[in-house]
């Protein structure tokens, strides 16, 4: 269980368990026109405490089916207005939410597979569950993905290298008389790790997914201006230890963290700007095999 590459087999189920709480902090500054002044608007603060449950049943040696689910434990998040934005009539804010996300199902299969060296691809698919809402925790849309990882092994040491590309649907929001519709460019990834072995039944991991998101537009009901975001790009690492209770259960325990660049989004003549973030927390983890 310990291995980037370990997989259950035919007629065997590994269920896995990833909590992680975090926070991260940003600053958004807002121009309203091309030539005015970029000013400040409010700092916002946001803790997150997010479920994730894989659970992959092995058809034969060489595929598994499986299930993907993601539950908002506690959502949380605080907008702090600057005295200019203040003195424009806003006021400090707080909301939270929590529920489900959309779950995604996927088929993956092993291509390639020797003694040290493993070749997998994996395609899912997340289907529309409802409108988003401020009620709710949905994206509002749906999306299929494709990634291809590959894991080499060395005597106490493996490294794996992915890439993934995520095609979204449109995303639609509701909330009383406010909608939108939001059609997100699609996603690109890069992911790498290093698993080190300590013993044999410890081990330390270090994983990094680079994700480049292409433009978005956003279009409301009630405003003929749409909102256009730029491209940009995210990084999501883990630092963690695990180490196994049985050959059948696994334990995990890291750090998670979270950065981004600048992003850019755009409405009639006015700009948005949120400054470029970092955040992070801790990250528990199990797995268990049947």
């Amino acid at each position: 269980m310990h291995s980037f590459g370990y997989r259950p087999g035919e007629g065997e189920v590994v269920i896995d368990f990833q909590l992680q709480n975090a926070s991260v902090e940003s600053s958004i500054f807002r121009q309203s026109t091309p030539t005015s002044k970029l000013t400040k608007w409010y700092d916002v603060k946001n803790t997150f405490s997010n479920l994730f449950t894989t659970l992959q049943y092995g058809l034969d040696d060489k595929t598994r089916i499986g299930l993907k689910l993601e539950n908002v434990v506690s959502s949380n998040s605080k907008n702090s207005y600057s005295t200019e934005a203040k003195a424009a009539g806003n006021n400090d804010e707080s909301s939270s939410s929590k529920g489900s996300k959309e779950p995604a199902v996927f088929i993956e299969g092993t291509f390639k597979e020797t003694n040290d060296l493993r070749v997998n691809a994996f395609l899912s698919y997340s289907p529309k569950m409802d409108k988003s809402s401020d009620s709710n925790v949905l994206s509002g849309g749906s999306e299929g993905k494709l990634s291809f990882e590959l894991i080499k092994a060395f005597e106490k040491t493996e490294f794996v290298f992915g890439a993934n590309y995520t095609a979204k649907g449109i995303r639609y929001y509701e909330e009383g008389s406010s909608r939108s519709e939001t059609r997100d460019g699609n996603m690109f990834g890069l992911n790498i790790g290093l698993n080190f072995r300590t013993s044999k039944d410890s081990s330390i991991v270090i994983t990094v997914n680079r994700e480049m998101y292409d433009f978005s537009t956003t279009k409301y009901e009630a405003n003929s201006n749409p909102t256009e975001v730029d491209s940009y790009s995210g990084t999501f690492y883990i630092v963690g230890y695990q180490f196994s209770m049985a050959e059948d259960l696994l334990f995990q325990v890291g750090y998670v963290g979270y950065s981004s660049e600048e992003v850019v989004a755009r409405s009639g003549t006015q700009t948005i700007i949120v400054d470029p973030y970092t955040g992070g927390g801790v990250s528990f983890g199990m797995k268990v095999g049947f």
